[in-house]
């Protein structure tokens, strides 16, 4: 349930309730909500149903195919599936490349209906934040090194790959992207990429 004010005068206007999305799972996370200038994005359940919601009650529901709501604009709200951590990318010789990168993707609800699912090119998610305007996407991609993992003997010596890194600060009243890349228009250099969590596992962000 949400109390609606009147922006200009801070005056209650109305109560607005959203009964047909399925509840929350017993002992589950708390539901995710975002908003944007209209409404709100409402998902009770992490990878379940998410509604669009306006002072009418429940405008329309996405399924989002997994991925958890993440935050919303003028343009949509951006969901993303969550991924166990990534082990290290270990080898026995400094030259061996290392495993590609998994295929992720973003999937934006549209505040009209529909969904579109904006794939990542090329590169890992390694963290994800959001402000007002933008979603920032941590990535890592090629080029790529490695360099030597200190073992006990009679270990075999192991390299460690380790990647390039950049982020992509996507607008959230601007229109939605085609896919999502190192070296794009929306590379920001000004912002480091953060890696409290390899390959975006929000849960671990969570618990710590």
């Amino acid at each position: 349930m949400a109390a609606l004010f009147d922006p200009r005068t801070a005056e209650f206007e109305t109560l607005t309730s959203w009964p047909e999305l399925p509840a929350a799972p017993p002992g589950g996370r708390p539901s995710l909500i975002a908003a944007d200038d209209t409404g709100l994005w409402v998902q009770n359940d992490r990878g379940g149903p998410l509604a669009r919601v306006t002072a009418d009650g429940i405008d329309h529901a996405e399924y989002t195919d997994g991925r958890a709501l993440l935050g919303a604009g003028r343009s949509g709200a951006w969901c993303f599936t969550t991924h166990p951590r990534r082990q290290p990318a270990l080898a026995r010789t400094a030259d061996t490349p290392p495993p590609p990168f998994p295929q992720q993707s973003f999937l934006v609800a549209l505040p009209g209906g529909g969904t579109r699912t904006v794939p990542v090119v090329d590169a890992g998610v390694v963290s994800i934040e959001l402000d007002e305007n933008h979603l920032h996407i941590g990535l890592e991609h090629h080029p790529w090194s490695r360099t030597p993992v200190a073992g006990r003997a009679p270990v075999s010596p192991r390299y460690e790959a380790a990647f390039a890194s950049s982020v992509s600060s996507i607008p959230l009243h601007g229109p939605v992207p085609t896919r999502i890349e190192p070296g794009t228009a929306h590379r920001n250099d000004h912002r480091t990429v953060g890696y409290t969590s390899e390959y975006a596992d929000l849960t671990y962000n969570e618990a710590h």
